[in-house]
């Protein structure tokens, strides 16, 4: 008996050695040409034809190009005997590549399957001129294994000219003075806050109505932010995987009132029992990050090994007494996800979130392990310059809780899945229901989701991060079935909710284009700072609905009209609601208000943190 258990424990674990050894091999390979892409893209931007030429194979090379219908079409009108595609050779095309003006192309959406002699490799590319696109499509290589070393063997590609067909396009019917108005308060805000680059974007029912980037991905190189620049969600992680448990609620695959271990068995029992509810709420008494966790500097390949970090500490209260916000506990709920449904966490966002709500542009942040050639760069302040991020924080611990890397459009297409019956609407009711404490306080936080208001008493849903190389936040209007998204790739000290809601105001109220205000005043204000109230003179200069506020000690605020009495007012921590009223005699006064969320009264009601009268 003991020599039959020996000989099956030797078989057992040579087959599970060979299955690692094959997933390292097929591993390894796709490092491989995941190299080559990076190089292809490389040697466009440095010109370098021997390197790019050693890429291809030394036989006959496949290179044609197929025009997609909108752009043949506007040809045709040229010609009406021209093709629909061109042959042409990789030589060829890169001689052209080497003209004077600086040319990059970007690939996203790599796919690649190979069994260690043949490979094919699909992807998403644009290439660019002078930083504008030229035109993007669909690309296909085949590669082959040449003197163990992989080359290309073929490229066909579909082509569309972006002035013809724009990769990304907003709607027709958009408001052309409202987008006008966000892009300079973004401009300014980008400018003030000394931000190396900023994304935005807002949705309109199905339609997305603005996204732009602004500033660089990369500062040294100059690569501007785009609407497909990839940066860290942070936080807002929390709002995809709670969306991803909001399906699995209407599926019926999850009982967010059942306690953690009916699907994490082997999570150890606590002091007292944890609801997925109360995970979901912050509520749980779950720990944030602590100095004992057990973090190692590597790749975590599960949530179960995830919860390895934290599964020793004690909770920090009975649950359902306090609120405190906690990461280790949304990674607690992703590995019950995993049990209730049977597939991995990551697979289940993929399958139930990403793809059913067009979002092409998340994924773990795996930055560190593999090609993403649309992720920014991430900037830190070192000495008062911005400097890379060389080795970020791993985050394979924390897919749930902040792992994800996003765009805006991304963000805003998510909260569709609210609106548009992808979730029913008990559902919906039940994530943005308020979770109520023990003693019956409300804490405006409900699945995940915070709960708030705008200055005009909007009701608004959101989510907010922070972490190394981002700040970010997605905050979602229901009763317009707006949202909007603004992410950055700093660790920016900020007001992001606030900055958002200022953001998207110019859609939600309809410019009239003719403030009132205009002149120079001198003024005297009281200015709340580090919690203090000072008193400060200044003066209040505006001209053609824009203007400063400058103060004592240097404190300069841009000013931009919105609509009647309603401002912006921007400084390098956000922008603010600002209202100025004109009294009689030439007489103005304004106030601006700072706020937080989860918030647990009306912001209107808040004090604000600087006022002043004209003298």
């Amino acid at each position: 008996m003991t020599m039959k258990k020996t000989i099956i424990l030797l078989i057992v674990n040579y087959v599970l050695a060979q299955n690692v050894f094959c997933q390292s091999t097929s591993s390894s390979e796709k490092d491989k040409i995941n190299s080559i892409l990076s190089e292809f893209m490389q040697c466009i931007e440095t010109k370098d034809s021997v390197k790019m030429y050693n890429l291809f194979h030394n036989g006959p090379v496949t290179w044609i190009g197929v025009y997609k219908e909108t752009t043949q079409k506007e040809r045709i009108k040229k010609d009406s005997l021209v093709l629909n595609y061109k042959i042409s050779d990789f030589k060829t095309w890169f001689r052209n590549v080497c003209k004077p003006e600086p040319r990059k192309e970007l690939f996203t959406n790599i796919e690649i399957i190979e069994d260690g002699n043949i490979a094919s490799v699909t992807f998403d590319y644009s290439f660019w001129v002078n930083n504008k696109k030229g035109n993007w499509g669909k690309e296909f290589w085949h590669l082959v294994k040449e003197k163990e070393e992989w080359k290309i063997a073929s490229v066909i590609f579909s082509i569309e000219l972006e002035i013809y067909k724009p990769e990304f396009e907003i709607a027709d019917n958009t408001d052309k003075d409202a987008s006008n108005l966000v892009r300079k308060m973004a401009n300014e805000l980008l400018h003030v806050a000394k931000l190396p680059g900023l994304s935005v974007a807002i949705r309109k029912n199905d339609k997305i109505i603005f996204a732009e980037g602004f500033g660089y991905s990369d500062l040294e190189k100059k690569i501007p932010v785009t609407v497909h620049t990839q940066f860290r969600a942070a936080s807002t992680s929390k709002a995809i995987t709670v969306t991803g448990l909001a399906k699995m609620m209407q599926d019926e695959t999850i009982d967010i009132e059942a306690e953690v271990q009916k699907y994490v068995p082997h999570y150890p029992l606590k002091e007292y029992p944890i609801t997925l509810k109360q995970l979901a709420g912050n509520v749980s008494g779950m720990p944030h990050y602590l100095g004992n966790d057990n973090i190692e500097n590597r790749f975590y390949s599960s949530t179960k090994d995830a919860l390895t970090v934290f599964s020793h500490h004690k909770l920090l209260f009975k649950p359902q007494t306090k609120y405190s916000y906690s990461s280790a506990g949304f990674v607690l709920l992703s590995a019950a996800m995993e049990g209730a449904s049977g597939i991995s966490f990551l697979d289940y966002l993929q399958d139930k979130v990403f793809n059913p709500l067009g979002m092409k542009s998340t994924e773990p942040d795996m930055g560190k392990y593999k090609l993403m050639p649309n992720l920014t760069k991430y900037y830190e302040k070192k000495n008062g310059r911005y400097a890379v991020i060389t080795n970020p924080r791993e985050v394979s611990s924390i897919w749930a809780a902040g792992g994800f890397v996003t765009t805006p459009t991304d963000l805003v297409n998510m909260t569709k899945a609210y609106s548009n019956g992808y979730l029913t609407k008990n559902i919906v009711n039940k994530i943005f229901e308020s979770q109520t404490l023990l003693s019956g306080e409300k804490t405006n936080v409900g699945i995940g989701w915070r709960i708030g208001l705008d200055m005009e008493e909007r009701n608004i849903i959101e989510h907010a991060g922070v972490t190394e190389g981002t700040r970010s936040v997605i905050s979602y209007f229901p009763d317009d079935d707006m949202a909007i998204s603004l992410v950055t790739n700093t660790e920016w000290v900020s007001s992001i909710e606030e900055t958002a809601h200022m953001l998207i105001m110019p859609f939600l109220k309809k410019n009239n284009n003719n403030a009132q205000l205009s002149g120079n005043y001198q003024i005297k204000a009281k200015l709340i700072q580090k919690g203090k109230e000072k008193e400060v003179k200044g003066k209040l200069e505006f001209q053609n609905a824009i203007g400063k506020i400058t103060l004592e000690n240097n404190i300069v605020y841009s000013v931009f009209h919105i609509n009647g009495n309603t401002y912006s007012l921007i400084n390098n921590q956000g922008i603010y609601y600002l209202t100025i009223e004109i009294k009689g005699n030439n007489i103005i006064s304004g106030r601006a208000t700072m706020y937080k969320t989860p918030m647990l009264e009306a912001p209107v009601n808040a004090k604000p943190f600087f006022t002043f009268i004209s003298e």
